[in-house]
């Protein structure tokens, strides 16, 4: 980011007055509107850094647009919007790895544990040695591994009361049937004497 505000001034300020500048004159050139994004995100400006990036991803394609633009998103909270930025760009970019760790990540912070692995997993394939993926995906195991077992806890718990109640209702019946059946005998007792 220094390198950006040293570009255009030294400050965020100067920055964006100066790109901003730069864009009457050239509106459609895609470095300076990544610039606009970028000088954006310092100030937390983040729905104007993503109206930024998108705009710079309309003119010329690049594999860091899509993460800028998907970054803002996700700390907008427009997190499907994020995803479908990532997944265009692993579309025009399939090998870019980055992209790949941001989905996985997206994942696990909806908590889609199978989606989070399979991203981690395709990642891995491309490089085993990406910073951090090792880790993330033992944890994305994890917590598939605790949301199983809770659904099958449930699904046990569940059984055990449907077991419970269909044990109960055939002891009453058996019970209503054998005082049926007892008074039955009865009735003929009485009948035959």
């Amino acid at each position: 980011m220094q390198e950006l505000l040293d570009k255009y001034g030294g400050t965020v300020e100067l920055a964006l007055d100066n790109i901003n500048r730069r864009l009457e004159v050239d509106a459609k050139n895609p470095y300076i509107l990544g610039d606009l994004g970028y000088a954006y995100r310092i100030t937390g400006q983040n729905k104007e850094a993503a109206e930024a990036f998108a705009k710079a991803l309309s003119i010329m394609k690049h594999p860091e647009l899509y993460h800028s633009l998907a970054t803002c998103l996700v700390v907008i909270d427009r997190v499907d919007e994020a995803m479908a930025a990532l997944q265009q760009g692993i579309k025009d970019y399939p090998l870019d790895q980055k992209m790949h760790f941001s989905i996985g990540l997206i994942y696990m912070q909806t908590e889609e544990w199978h989606q989070a692995i399979a991203a981690f997993e395709q990642l891995y394939r491309l490089n085993r040695n990406f910073a951090f993926l090792s880790e993330h995906l033992l944890m994305a195991r994890r917590e598939m591994r605790k949301q199983t077992s809770s659904i099958l806890d449930t699904g046990v718990f569940v059984m055990f009361m449907v077991t419970i109640l269909i044990i109960a209702w055939m002891r009453l019946f058996h019970s209503f049937s054998s005082t049926r059946s007892s008074r039955k005998g009865m009735k003929m007792k009485q009948k035959r004497k």
